[in-house]
């Protein structure tokens, strides 16, 4: 009968043990109080965005008589274009 109530306690102990440890273990790992959270905030930043801008220019030309007339050209110029943006900084 003792052998029965020593390993009885034993494994009780045992159990008990393995609780108290995952109990401790658990509660270091989901306790936030020694991290922090993020702070973040808004900042605004300008980019510069490529666009292309019609340019128009006026060529003279000649008919197979020799007479001038004056033609249209439509040419694209590549400009860079200031932008405000927001962007979200965190530290």
């Amino acid at each position: 009968m003792t052998r029965i109530l020593n390993i009885t306690s034993t494994r009780n102990l045992f159990v008990a043990a393995l609780v108290t440890g995952t109990m401790a273990f658990a509660s270091g790992t989901a306790s936030a109080s020694g991290c922090h959270a993020p702070r973040c905030y808004w900042k605004t930043v300008t980019v510069y965005v490529s666009v292309e801008k019609p340019c128009v220019h006026y060529i003279t030309k000649y008919t197979s008589c020799g007479r001038p007339y004056q033609v249209q050209v439509v040419t694209y110029k590549t400009v860079q274009v200031p932008v405000q943006k927001q962007v979200k900084v965190c530290y």
